[in-house]
């Protein structure tokens, strides 16, 4: 019995960190808009972090908050997740297994995904590697080293809320951070001739 149990322990364990990772119907830009057309109006200028549980058949449970502490939302977290739609489970060798996800949610004013035109930067795109590049040391030069970050730019231009979203190691990952938090202001995105929030994804390469 104790070998079944460890055996059944590290087998989720592993699964958790492998294969083709859980997925909500639509992405990670409708499980966004999900949350947020259920929180953003009695949750506002909140940064919500959560982990959440996807059993082998896609139902989502027992979802615990990281940040911020605050017993209400847990609890309307909960009650939206018994009502989420079935996710796309973890497999493993195309075997369904559970898994755990971390999920960022930014619940202050709506981000738009069906943009007519992304947020940019002022110069443009090359002008914007030219100045990441020019922030990294030289001591952290690596070809193999790249670091995909997620962040809002806001209807105001501002960077909000950068995070990994495929890291390489926590060194890097650490100093891709630094040098996003260091981009000035761009130029929002623009629906139908609006500025609006909208979310923006840039690979550093530390070449």
């Amino acid at each position: 019995m104790k070998v079944l149990l460890l055996t059944l322990v590290l087998n989720f364990t592993f699964t958790s960190s492998v294969g083709q990772e859980a997925s909500f119907i639509g992405g990670d830009s409708m499980l966004d808009t999900y949350l947020r057309k259920y929180l953003s109006s009695r949750f506002e200028d909140v940064e919500l972090t959560f982990d959440l549980q996807i059993d082998k058949n896609g139902h989502a449970h027992t979802p615990h908050i990281i940040s911020p502490n605050n017993p209400d939302l847990q609890i309307a977290l909960e009650k939206l997740v018994d009502q989420m739609p079935l996710w796309t489970p973890l497999l493993k060798s195309n075997i369904s297994s559970p898994s755990s996800k971390r999920i960022f949610c930014w619940l202050e004013g709506n981000i738009i995904h069906d943009i007519d035109q992304s947020a940019q930067f002022p110069e443009g795109s090359i002008k914007m590697y030219q100045f990441i590049s020019q922030q990294i040391p030289k001591s952290m030069t690596n070809p193999n080293a790249k670091v995909l970050i997620n962040f809002v730019v806001d209807k105001n231009g501002l960077i909000r809320h950068p995070s990994i979203w495929q890291g390489y190691d926590e060194k890097y990952n650490n100093e891709a951070l630094r040098i996003i938090n260091l981009l000035p202001a761009m130029e929002p995105a623009i629906k139908k001739g609006v500025k609006v929030n909208s979310n923006y994804k840039i690979t550093i390469y530390f070449r």
